[in-house]
């Protein structure tokens, strides 16, 4: 997962702009009346989640409001998801708020919309919350689905308000020709034992293992297209297993946030190995 910074954005802002322009009278009544307790609501999911206890967290505002469930997730579809909409720009700024523009829950694919993480079915009154937003690939949105956490152990991570810094994404390279990748879980590191079935059931849940075994075969053969011409050129001798070592440690900075990155994992393990340093990397 790659951590984000909460938006800047406010509730009040996306809140406004979605509700400025209902045309019908009552409805609009309605959604002005329910603002505040709106908010409040949207205040406390800030503090659920900074306390971990999201799986708590109640479907309903704590405070009386005039709109219903159908009112707020029409509000999402027609006022800030829909193209042309007034709420549109902050869609989009939440949607390419990551640099590369890579999923944050996989790290491999490309972000196409935002994401509920409580979903809207359930939590309809956050339709509209950005820090329920998240900017997501599609596969990664359909396969976390409408699921709403019963228990801590079961709660998705959350790239707001987490980051599990211990390392815990392995990779395993198969020394044969040609070279492959496989990815594990260890939650060896782990500080205990809910984290430790946190990341398990987030990296099965959305079958990492297989996107990333796709994913960094390419960059295998991505590598060993950089490596052999410069085998290539240094004699019958060929490039040193150090010269190999050496150039993957200078792309180990680029991971020093994300040691759970499938690239950094990919690193890791093609550095700790001797047979694919002295020439393994011929094999892709």
């Amino acid at each position: 997962m790659i951590p984000l910074p909460i938006p800047s954005i406010t509730f009040e802002e996306v809140y406004d702009a979605c509700t400025g322009s209902i045309s019908d009278a009552t409805l609009a009544g309605n959604h002005q009346s329910s603002k505040s307790a709106l908010s409040i609501y949207a205040d406390d999911y800030h503090a659920s989640m900074s306390a971990a206890s999201i799986h708590r967290f109640s479907q309903t505002p704590r405070l009386p409001i005039s709109v219903t469930d159908v009112d707020m997730k029409n509000l999402y579809a027609n006022k800030l998801r829909k193209k042309s909409s007034p709420g549109r720009i902050y869609y989009d700024r939440l949607r390419v708020s990551l640099p590369d523009h890579l999923c944050p829950f996989c790290g491999a694919r490309l972000v196409a919309s935002l994401d509920h993480y409580l979903p809207k079915t359930e939590y309809p009154y956050l339709a509209v919350t950005p820090t329920n937003l998240i900017p997501a690939c599609g596969e990664c949105n359909n396969a976390k689905g409408s699921h709403v956490p019963t228990c801590v152990e079961d709660a998705f991570p959350h790239p707001y308000y987490e980051s599990f810094d211990f390392i815990w994404l392995q990779a395993h390279l198969i020394e044969a020709t040609p070279a492959g990748i496989m990815f594990i879980c260890d939650t060896a590191q782990a500080p205990d034992a809910q984290v430790s079935q946190r990341v398990t059931h987030y990296f099965e849940k959305l079958n990492l293992a297989s996107l990333y075994e796709i994913v960094a075969g390419r960059r295998l053969t991505e590598y060993s297209r950089i490596l052999k011409p410069l085998d290539d050129c240094v004699g019958d001798s060929g490039i040193s297993p150090q010269g190999v070592k050496d150039f993957l440690q200078a792309l180990e900075p680029a991971f020093s946030d994300q040691p759970n990155h499938w690239n950094a994992a990919l690193i890791r393990s093609l550095i700790a190995s001797d047979w694919y340093c002295d020439g393994g990397f011929r094999s892709r």
